[in-house]
């Protein structure tokens, strides 16, 4: 983060530079180039993600004295100059070529002054205030819709599933890899940006006979082969089936089931007619969060029921993450098992139907245990899920062993649980939860109780 006369970041005199795979963000310079500035310079710029830039002329690139750079595959964002000069990109009496690029959200899109000549392909230019285009005009296969990332507001500027970017550029003079460093194009086209979509595709009785995870015809048969090959926000989507098999999650990886193997966006599937079943395949725990940092990290729209005797649904160790839109039941060693959490994200359970449970002991739903480590529940939330029918001899629908006041317990339906002893709707024992908004009924023996000695819980309507 600088300022200086021209070229914020990077500034560039003659020759042919190749800017690939930087973050550019929060530069500025007094006249041009709040990010990138170039002098009667070729090359490429390729694979960056500039924002916040800021300049007279060109607060994301600005280019000059017959410059004739490719731009291709950038997300440019949020970058401002004072009106129709070019937030995102300005060419004075240059020829470049701009492609595959996001450019949004900026003072102004793309400017051209000076008999610049521009070559213009699939880039998607939205939101820009003073206009997309000055002095020029949009080609055909260009795009003016919101590109949807993962979250603008934290920075995050990965593609979420549905975005119009995915398969929307295209292939011809696109990098090798996006900027994360995977290979382009994933898929028949590459993303417009400078980030790829990665879709790992699952589906138990895929023809082949090539089996690479890139199509619903060549998808692995398990779940544990795309595993082996994700990365952080890469998205895994499994077909109706059942999957004998343990499941790892990896930080920052979407698990999504529920698919037909014909959808080419996760708003398309059907969860309920195409169940996506996880067995656990002999082992103790059929899905496990361990250590997981990411609170992104999810799994979603699964019918989760271990097979094995004491067989534990879900087994979260020091982990965030999101479990989410699952039906989890049938599991003797309770539903879902929490360990410690990682205190600096996020572990969230929401609108689950978790049924079917038990536990020999505590939680045959879920079961949120600190008792023998210094972290505190202070980032779990258990909101809008569906109890009922587990078992187990204190708390049959949820127990919660030494958790503060920050673990949320809100707007679920908490019904026909059992509890041996105490609890058949939640059990505390050293816990101050809070538990607002349920529906607790017909619950045995009792909906909420604590044991001695158990600070007052936050019960409110």
């Amino acid at each position: 983060s600088c300022q200086v006369y021209a070229g914020g970041a990077i500034s560039a005199r003659q020759g042919s530079p190749v800017i690939s795979r930087n973050i550019i963000t929060d530069n500025s310079a007094g006249t041009r180039g709040g990010g990138i500035d170039l002098l009667s310079a070729g090359g490429t710029i390729e694979n960056n993600l500039i924002t916040g830039g800021a300049a007279t002329y060109g607060g994301g690139i600005y280019m000059s004295n017959g410059s004739y750079p490719n731009i291709v595959n950038n997300t440019i964002v949020d970058n401002s100059t004072p009106m129709y000069y070019g937030g995102g990109i300005r060419a004075d009496g240059s020829t470049p070529t701009i492609k595959n690029n996001i450019i949004a959200w900026n003072s102004q899109g793309i400017s051209v002054y000076g008999g610049s000549q521009v070559t213009l392909s699939h880039n998607n230019c939205y939101y820009n205030f003073y206009g997309g285009y000055n002095g020029l005009s949009p080609d055909a296969d260009s795009i003016c819709v919101d590109p949807r990332f993962v979250n603008r507001a934290s920075g995050d500027y990965h593609p979420a599933s549905d975005s119009p970017c995915v398969d929307a550029g295209t292939n011809t003079g696109a990098p090798a890899v996006d900027l994360d460093g995977r290979a382009r194009p994933f898929g028949g086209s590459c993303d417009i940006g400078a980030y790829e979509l990665c879709r790992i595709l699952v589906k138990a009785d895929s023809p082949g006979p090539v089996f690479d995870g890139l199509t619903w015809k060549t998808a692995f048969h398990t779940i544990g082969q795309a595993m082996s090959i994700a990365r952080a926000k890469d998205e895994i989507w499994v077909a109706g089936g059942t999957y004998d098999e343990a499941v790892t999650m990896v930080n920052g990886v979407r698990l999504l089931g529920g698919f037909s193997g014909s959808e080419r966006a996760p708003v398309e599937r059907d969860p309920s007619s195409f169940v996506s079943t996880i067995t656990g395949g002999g082992s103790e725990h059929a899905v496990t969060f361990d250590d997981i940092s990411d609170a992104s990290t999810t799994i979603d729209g699964f019918k989760i029921s271990n097979s094995s005797a004491d067989g534990v649904g879900i087994y979260c160790y020091g982990s965030g993450g999101v479990i989410e839109r699952n039906i989890i039941s049938g599991n003797d060693g309770g539903g879902i098992r929490i360990f410690e959490v990682d205190d600096c994200s996020l572990l969230t359970i929401a609108r689950n139907t978790i049924e079917g449970n038990n536990s020999d002991q505590y939680g045959g739903g879920v079961f949120l245990d600190t008792s023998w480590c210094a972290v505190s529940y202070s980032n779990v939330a258990v909101v809008g899920n569906v109890f009922r029918g587990n078992t187990a001899l204190y708390g049959a629908a949820i127990c919660a062993l030494d958790c503060d006041s920050g673990t949320k317990i809100t707007n679920n339906t908490i019904v026909d649980n059992t509890a041996t002893n105490s609890g058949g709707g939640i059990f505390m024992k050293n816990a101050c939860p809070t538990i607002e908004n349920n529906i607790i009924a017909y619950n045995s023996v009792y909906g909420i109780s604590s044991f001695p000695g158990t600070c007052n819980p936050m019960v409110l309507p």
